[in-house]
């Protein structure tokens, strides 16, 4: 039980629920005045950061990145992915995202050279290599654009010009 005391007046007793000691609370609860006398419930994780939880996962990031960025944990942002409906929230990372996505020998031999690249020179092959399949071209821009859109822009804007 907590040590602060309950919040109406003239009462001392230790908090049992909702701001409430034991007495107020059962007596709230009987009148039915417990939502206009007590504290607000909490509110569950899947409503409070459940839509910035599943944009964040569908734009590449790991769950511990998203979980540092909201400010919880992984298992409770696993937990909320999985309530959202996305199917197998975990250590997937975009490439392995991406490879998912893309069924074709020809696309997967195609992400596998550009696995094999540093990140700065896949990067670049995904704008301006002329032998790589189109679908894969796609895609490939498509994650840069989600993880880092003003490096994408800076690269539409060169290769247009």
């Amino acid at each position: 039980m907590s040590t602060t005391e309950c919040l109406l007046a003239n009462c001392d007793r230790p908090v049992l629920n909702r701001g409430l000691c034991r007495y107020h609370y059962r007596k709230a609860l009987a009148d039915g005045t417990v939502d206009q006398i007590g504290l607000p419930k909490r509110i569950p994780a899947v409503q409070s950061i459940g839509d910035q939880a599943a944009k964040f996962w569908e734009s590449g990031m790991l769950i511990e990145q998203i979980a540092q960025e909201l400010g919880t944990t992984a298992p409770t942002i696993k937990a909320v992915l999985r309530q959202k409906g996305i199917g197998n929230p975990g250590r997937i990372g975009p490439r392995q995202r991406l490879r998912t996505q893309l069924r074709t020998r020809h696309s997967i031999e195609g992400l596998r050279r550009l696995d094999k690249l540093p990140v700065e020179e896949a990067i670049r092959q995904a704008w301006t290599a002329p032998d790589l399949d189109p679908e894969l071209r796609e895609a490939a821009q498509q994650q840069v654009r989600e993880v880092m859109p003003d490096l994408s822009r800076a690269l539409d804007r060169l290769t247009t010009i």
